[in-house]
């Protein structure tokens, strides 16, 4: 439920051209909550719409309205999850409940977006088709709970190397790259395969908004190339190797 709630909220992003930061911290809130209390399946579908509701509130400069014709379409997209219609009081109800589980602070979330600026100057190949495939890998990352393990920045420093290697077609992880991240690859390895697994899922088995969000021209359509090749997975091997020898 939690990959159809989190795709769901991407294809709301896109189509209401939200920020980028908007999309990360939603996901961010509706994890942290769920940490914190137990919600039933049927409020579930609730809790992400207020999430995105209150991340838009934060993030964009004008807060969303209730009421809005920005709001009724939301809520009939967001029906298509649901067989259960919310009024927009129980929204801020929930809203209000979720902000004191988070003490009334969302300033100290840290998200995977957050480090990617600041990586990228220290990749080999910084421009635009590099950033996009950055943020498609880290949003395939996010969608699934297994990555939740993870710090932001561990999920944003492999996704970094996993572009280099789909884009380059062989490993490149740098003396800068290491500076400026503060991990080796030896320390990334674990979610750099996780990485790497969930971009080679067939594309019938990809989340359609991910996908087709990544697919357009102007996102250099990254969702359409193929994942790293033959040399990545060499490279894999000889690391599993001296691994086995130490």
């Amino acid at each position: 439920m939690r990959t159809v709630l989190v795709d769901w909220l991407i294809k709301a992003h896109m189509q209401y051209k939200l920020e980028q930061e908007t999309l990360y911290l939603s996901i961010d809130i509706i994890d942290r909550f769920l940490s914190k209390e137990i919600v039933p399946l049927v409020e579930l579908k609730l809790l992400g719409f207020t999430a995105l509701f209150l991340a838009c509130k934060y993030e964009e400069g004008t807060p969303l309205k209730v009421g809005s014709n920005i709001w009724t379409a939301w809520r009939k997209d967001y029906l298509q999850l649901s067989d259960r219609t919310f009024t927009p009081q129980q929204v801020y109800d929930l809203e209000e409940k979720i902000l004191r589980k988070l003490g009334w602070n969302l300033a100290v979330i840290t998200t995977p977006y957050h480090f990617i600026h600041h990586y990228l100057e220290a990749s080999t190949k910084s421009d635009a088709k590099m950033k996009n495939m950055v943020c498609f890998l880290m949003e395939l990352a996010l969608i699934h709970y297994e990555t939740i393990k993870y710090s932001p920045s561990t999920i944003a420093a492999s996704a970094v190397y996993v572009a280099l290697c789909s884009l380059h077609q062989k490993p490149n992880w740098s003396k800068k790259l290491k500076l400026y991240t503060g991990y080796s690859m030896e320390q990334l390895r674990d979610c750099i395969w996780l990485v790497e697994k969930l971009h080679k899922m067939p594309w019938k088995d990809m989340p359609k908004a991910i996908h087709g969000k990544y697919s357009v021209p102007a996102r250099d359509r990254v969702s359409l190339l193929p994942p790293a090749g033959s040399g990545y997975q060499h490279f894999h091997f000889k690391w599993d190797l001296r691994r086995r020898k130490l």
